[in-house]
């Protein structure tokens, strides 16, 4: 599928202003492109080696077309940062809105179900609920939570946006366990 060059441009904006990072290539040979100062830079591992240099825009969008599946990624920016604004804000409307945009974008993030499960409007089916408590008792929910919503932070905002996520589940599945396991280590971000 082509990319349109706004699409381009909102990458860029995303290396550029959000501090993202795209890597390219196999274990052996990768390219990591990242935005420092004024330019895009690129970290090239080629069997061993190691080359680290500034690049210019006009090779970064070549790299872009040539590779669009992990920049494409990118793309969830915008909808990931409204997704956590709207969860610590306790939009669950606006927060369910953004999930369901970043996950249409690029390759859909495979999720245990309980973030969905947390934002729904109405009661459960009997798959949903299942496969939320599985992601509970594996711990999947938590890890969602750390990558959807925290993104690497930690502090009160996250530790109230994850206790709201394990009401939130409460509401669908009554006393679960797991819940205060979830509890227990989201007050481990603060």
């Amino acid at each position: 599928m082509p990319i349109s060059p706004a699409d381009v441009d909102q990458i860029i904006d995303e290396l550029r202003q959000h501090g993202a990072s795209v890597t390219t290539g196999a274990s052996f040979a990768q390219t990591t492109w990242t935005w420092r100062g004024d330019r895009p830079h690129k970290r090239v591992i080629d069997e061993g080696h190691e080359d680290e240099a500034p690049s210019d825009e006009l090779g970064l969008r070549a790299a872009i077309r040539a590779h669009l599946g992990p920049f494409r990624e990118l793309l969830k920016g915008p909808h990931l940062r409204a997704l956590r604004a709207a969860w610590t804000a306790g939009d669950a409307a606006a927060a369910r809105l953004h999930l369901a945009a970043a996950q249409a974008v690029g390759e859909p993030r495979r999720l245990s179900g309980a973030l969905e499960l947390a934002l729904a409007e109405g009661p459960p089916s009997a798959e949903a609920a299942a496969a939320a408590r599985e992601g509970l008792r594996t711990f999947a929910a938590f890890h969602d939570f750390l990558n959807l919503i925290a993104d690497g932070r930690r502090g009160p905002d996250v530790v109230r946006g994850g206790l709201w996520f394990a009401d939130r589940l409460a509401v669908h599945l009554g006393d679960d366990p797991a819940l205060e396991a979830l509890r227990a280590a989201v007050r481990k971000q603060g």
